[in-house]
């Protein structure tokens, strides 16, 4: 019996992973000591390249995010990303926009696996959508290209879509009821 790890992705980007008990092949040994030691934690967890925070408190893909939407507060799992250059096929689907209010924001540098932090102004949100096409509704945070300035900046070729808001902001009671109940992380 050995240890073989799944990937769940879902549109080519990894979601979740797991351990799983499987026989294998004695020739398979070398990759389960790779996968047993500490070294497959961390190469997972570079797949992990945004993460935003509001109010101190950290938001990263797998968690409960609180965003408003035009029919209200919406409370969805983060799973994933939106490419802006994509959005009208993601609203032709049923798609819907969010704000997700934040204060600042982190990309994982490519060349050096660091998150790189940036603050956010005031006036601005993340874009966000809302995919209803699954039976469970899942929350994409909205990217587009990185400029040149903020490529050599993030070393990172793609930047979450900070816009001024479409909807009111969140109440102030649902903002600390978010805090209040932080969700276990996928990763």
């Amino acid at each position: 019996m050995g240890t073989l790890i799944a990937l769940i992705t879902f549109r080519n980007e990894v979601v979740a992973f797991s351990l799983i008990a499987y026989p294998l092949a004695d020739d398979c040994f070398p990759i389960l000591d790779w996968i047993q030691s500490e070294v497959w934690a961390s190469s997972l967890l570079n797949f992990m390249c945004s993460v935003f925070q509001f109010k101190k408190q950290t938001f990263r893909p797998g968690r409960e995010v609180t965003a408003q939407s035009a029919r209200g507060v919406v409370r969805n799992v983060w799973a994933g990303f939106a490419r802006n250059e994509s959005l009208y096929w993601w609203l032709q689907k049923g798609g819907v926009l969010l704000d997700l209010p934040i204060d600042r924001f982190a990309e994982r540098s490519d060349l050096t696996g660091q998150l790189v932090w940036e603050d956010v102004p005031n006036h601005l949100v993340l874009r966000a959508l809302l995919d209803v096409q699954s039976g469970q509704p899942l929350l994409k945070v909205v990217t587009r290209a990185a400029c040149q300035e903020e490529l050599e900046h993030f070393q990172h070729p793609r930047m979450p879509l900070l816009t001024v808001p479409l909807h009111p902001p969140l109440p102030e009671e649902v903002i600390g009821v978010a805090q209040e109940n932080p969700q276990a992380e996928l990763f």
